[in-house]
C-alpha cells in the first residue's frame, strides 16, 4: 500500500475520504493534448464553441477508457481512499454522454436513453466488480448548461440512469446531485428555479431510500429543511466550508458565517483556505458558551 499523508492525515481525524475521478472529454484544451500526440475526444462529435471537433470514442476506445478508469479506482483503494466518487457531472466526458448537448453518436451508445447511459453505466459495472459498491458514488447535475450542457433538456435520461443504478447497483456508498439553485460555482438567478419545476425532487425519489448528498447552493435554513424531510439525504457545503472551518459548529450554533473569497479560488496560494477564523476567535461563539 502507497503512503498517502493526505489520506492518513483524514483517518486519524476520524473521518472519510472518497477519491473523484473524472476525464474531461471535449473540455480539454487542445494545444496541450498536441503537446503529447493527444487529441480532444468526446461522446460525439459536437464541439464546445470556438473549439475544434472532437474524435468521437470508437468502441474500442470506449473499452480503454473503462480500463483508465477501473485502474484508478483500483490505485485510490490501494492508496487507502474509502472509495471513489465518478464526476459525471459539470461537462466532462461522463457528463458528455448523458446529454444531447454533446452526445450524437448514432451506434449503441446515443440516441436513446438506454443508449446514452450504456457507457456511464457500463463504467459503473466494470468499477463495482473491482472494487465493489459499497465504494463507489456517483455525482450529476442534471440542471447544468455549464461547458454548454443541456440544462435539464435531458432529465428522462438522467431518471433512466438513476433508476437502472437503483437496479443494478442498491448498495453503492451513494449518489451526490448537484441542485439547481447553482451554475457550476455561482448562485443562479432563483427566478430560473421558481415555481419548482427546477428541482431534484423526482431523482431523488427514484433513488430513496439509498444514500444520498444534495450540494448546490444550501442555506442552513435549506440544509435544516431537506435533512428534515428525508432521512437517507447528506447536505453538503462548498464554498462556505471553504470560508468557514468549523462551519458544522457554526450552523449548529447559528453563528454567522465568514465570507468567501471567491478571487482566492483555485488561485494556489494560501490564501482563502487556511486564512480564515474558526468562530472561536468573535464574539458570537463566546456568547453561545
Amino acid at each position: 500500500m502507497y503512503d498517502c499523508k493526505i489520506v492518513k492525515t483524514v483517518h486519524a481525524n476520524k473521518s472519510f475520504i472518497f477519491n473523484q475521478l473524472f476525464a474531461e472529454g471535449r473540455i480539454a484544451d487542445p494545444i496541450e493534448l498536441a503537446k503529447t500526440g493527444h487529441v480532444v475526444v468526446s461522446a460525439g462529435t459536437v464541439p464546445l464553441s470556438g473549439q475544434p471537433e472532437p474524435h468521437m470514442l470508437t468502441i474500442a476506445e470506449l473499452n480503454k477508457y473503462k480500463g483508465f478508469f477501473v485502474a484508478a479506482a483500483k490505485a485510490s483503494i490501494s492508496i487507502g481512499f474509502d472509495g471513489v466518487e465518478l464526476h459525471y457531472a459539470n461537462g466532462y466526458l461522463m457528463n458528455q454522454f448523458l446529454e444531447r448537448a454533446s452526445n450524437n453518436r448514432t451506434d449503441n451508445y446515443g440516441g436513446s436513453l438506454e443508449n446514452m447511459a450504456r457507457f456511464p453505466l457500463e463504467v459503473i459495472d466494470a468499477i463495482s466488480e473491482e472494487i465493489g459498491e459499497d465504494r463507489l458514488a456517483v455525482r450529476i447535475s442534471p440542471w447544468d448548461d455549464f461547458q454548454e450542457m443541456g440544462r435539464g433538456a435531458d432529465n428522462d435520461t438522467y431518471k433512466y440512469f438513476i433508476k437502472t443504478l437503483a437496479e443494478r447497483h442498491p448498495n453503492l456508498a451513494y449518489l451526490h446531485a448537484i441542485e439547481s439553485r447553482v451554475l457550476n460555482s455561482y448562485d443562479r438567478d432563483q427566478d430560473e428555479v421558481s415555481g419548482g419545476e427546477m428541482n431534484n425532487d423526482e431523482f431523488l425519489a427514484l433513488w430513496s431510500p439509498r444514500p444520498y448528498i444534495s450540494a448546490g447552493g444550501h442555506t442552513r435554513e435549506s440544509g435544516i429543511e431537506l435533512a428534515e424531510r428525508h432521512d437517507n439525504v447528506l447536505v453538503a457545503y462548498g464554498r462556505h466550508f471553504l470560508a468557514n472551518p468549523d462551519l458544522p459548529i457554526r450552523l449548529k450554533k447559528d453563528i454567522k458565517l465568514n465570507p468567501y473569497e471567491r478571487n482566492t479560488f483555485y488561485s494556489g496560494g494560501v490564501d482563502g483556505y487556511i486564512t480564515y477564523p474558526f468562530a472561536d476567535d468573535g464574539p458570537e461563539y463566546q456568547a453561545t458558551k
